[in-house]
């Protein structure tokens, strides 16, 4: 998903595509990307025959793309790519890939388009964290996601922002001039 998450405006890039068209992600073409679409397509159909929740979740997306086949969502949701904004984003950089993500691989591709700090982290499938997003490997996501924030994030607010309340705090007087693609 690429996924923004904007804590104290710090970027969290997340280098995968939950299906979700607002996502994006850096790259698709690699063989094994390939041989993994090869397995997601029939999968995701079978999921839809089997499932009124996925057949909803894949179909409305499907249609806002006006689309009627996994094959066909899949193909758009290569047009959804950030590395024309990297040199735009001026924040701190996280971007984690799953082991076997079926839309992840091009981490790379993007943190070295990226002019901003930033850190790619793999997780593997030996640590719990395999598949699409992570799969069910959530708190193992999460331990990334917390630990790159508490060693990114000032550790004094106050020094930087005037006050210890982290509610009152402009995402601006964190980091100043941070800014993501307009």
């Amino acid at each position: 998903m690429l996924a923004a998450a904007a804590v104290l405006a710090v970027g969290v890039l997340v280098a995968g595509l939950a299906g979700d068209p607002v996502t994006a992600q850096a790259v698709i073409g690699t063989s094994a990307r390939a041989q993994a679409r090869a397995i997601a397509v029939p999968l995701v159909k079978a999921q839809m025959r089997m499932s009124a929740d996925r057949a909803e979740f894949f179909g409305a997306r499907m249609a806002a793309h006006g689309l009627d086949t996994i094959e066909k969502y899949f193909t758009e949701l290569r047009r959804f790519n950030m590395l024309r904004h990297a040199p735009q984003i001026t924040c701190a950089t996280l971007i984690i890939e799953a082991e076997h993500d079926f839309a992840g691989d091009g981490g790379q591709t993007l943190i070295d388009a990226l002019a901003a700090p930033s850190q790619l982290v793999r997780l593997t499938e030996h640590q719990g964290a395999d598949g699409h997003c992570g799969g069910l490997g959530q708190e193992i996501w999460s331990e990334v996601v917390y630990r790159w924030l508490r060693n990114t994030l000032p550790h004094d607010l106050t020094a930087v922002t005037g006050t210890e309340k982290p509610d009152q705090v402009s995402a601006d007087v964190v980091r100043p001039g941070c800014r993501g693609p307009s």
